[in-house]
């Protein structure tokens, strides 16, 4: 019996999605989760204008044109990386590495108190993201990403 055909799935899809590694599916989720969450950072600025609410709890937020460009780069990469480009490499492990220096920016050279005002878990996310951007980095410089990404 054919299990691809008793769940569904076709074998040439299912061929391909086993073929992706791992760190390439998780930088793709996270690009897909930050993407979300930029998206529902908008909306919230765009009702929080509509209905005069109270500042956020963050002292800090990026401006909406910055915040626009990061959604649309999050929805390039993925793009980029699934049909496996060299150039899709390349600018993966630029905008990983533009994101690092951005948040090193912010957070010690243009409002080094943002720090502060975090609770736990702001500080907690803010650390995991740097580590997260750092390890795709390194991977993306790998051999096996080279071998995998420039077909």
């Amino acid at each position: 019996m054919n299990t691809s055909l008793s769940y569904g799935l076709d074998s040439n899809t299912s061929q391909i999605r086993r073929g992706v590694p791992f760190p390439i599916q998780l930088m793709i989720l996270f690009l897909a989760f930050d993407a979300c969450e930029r998206l529902g950072e908008m909306i919230w600025v765009a009702w929080e204008a509509t209905h005069a609410l109270e500042p956020p709890s963050t002292p800090y937020r990026a401006p909406v044109p910055v915040t626009m460009l990061w959604i649309v780069v999050d929805v390039l990469l993925p793009v980029l990386l699934l049909l496996r480009t060299h150039a899709g490499r390349w600018l993966t492990q630029m905008i990983f590495t533009i994101h690092l220096l951005y948040m090193a920016h912010v957070f010690v050279i243009k409002h080094p108190y943002l720090w502060l005002y975090m609770g736990s878990w702001g500080r907690a996310k803010l650390v995991s993201t740097l580590v997260i951007d750092g390890c795709f980095v390194a991977y993306l410089f790998s051999q096996r990403a080279k071998t995998y990404l420039n077909r």
